[in-house]
């Protein structure tokens, strides 16, 4: 009796050992899949900065070229982005900040008179919410004009002064990207063609990216 209750008790021994082992290198295992994981990762991704370091010169450029002073400020310049999202969204980005120096951005002597500083500034952000990427321009520019935009509407005979009375602001500003339409009083290098911003929405939504335009009227 006693013999039996000493190999049982050697058999609870030895399968505490291997089921201890077995813990191990499960445990070993997973750490070792999490670090690859990471790794693979991480040659996919890269900081924010590295596919918008061009941006402050073009910003600059522009902005003299045009005769206005505009400053460019980065928020979030270590965001990881995937890199083929991130070479994606150079050119659409691009195409919006232009678009923000000459649309958004009113010369200094305007800007003076509103009690702005003479120097405009546009904020690019890049952040992760709810494990999405999040990119936001914003410029403490003039804005969008709700009348403007809504008689340039009627004027090119995309609806009727009836219909356009009925629009809220996210109708209305869903104009804004169609093909060839433009707010411009005269076509330049630059802007004036209406091709820029529904590019610009149709490159960021094949990347997988919601673009959406928020009003918020000539903020000092």
């Amino acid at each position: 009796m006693s013999e039996l209750i000493y190999k049982e008790r050697e058999c609870r021994a030895i399968l505490n050992d291997r089921l201890n082992a077995l813990e191990q290198f499960s445990y070993r295992s997973f750490n070792l899949s999490d670090r690859l994981y990471r790794e693979v990762i991480g040659t996919h991704m890269r900081p924010f900065e590295e596919g918008v370091s061009s941006f402050p010169r073009m910003v600059r450029d522009l902005a003299r070229q045009l005769k206005k002073r505009v400053k460019l400020e980065i928020i979030g310049k270590l965001t990881m982005v995937d890199r083929d999202i991130l070479r994606k969204l150079e050119a659409p980005l691009t195409q919006i900040l232009r678009n923000s120096i000459d649309h958004g951005i009113e010369f200094p002597d305007e800007r003076v008179a509103k009690g702005k500083p003479p120097e405009g500034t546009i904020h690019l952000e890049a952040t992760h919410r709810f494990g999405m990427l999040s990119i936001t321009i914003s410029d403490d520019g003039k804005g969008i004009i709700l009348d403007n935009l809504r008689e340039s509407i009627v004027t090119k005979g995309l609806v009727t002064e009836e219909m356009s009375q009925q629009l809220n602001e996210a109708e209305l500003m869903e104009f804004i990207f169609l093909p060839n339409f433009s707010t411009a009083n005269q076509v330049t290098e630059i802007s004036g063609r209406g091709v820029g911003l529904n590019i610009a929405k149709t490159m960021v939504q094949e990347v997988g990216v919601i673009f959406r335009l928020f009003l918020n009227l000539d903020r000092a």
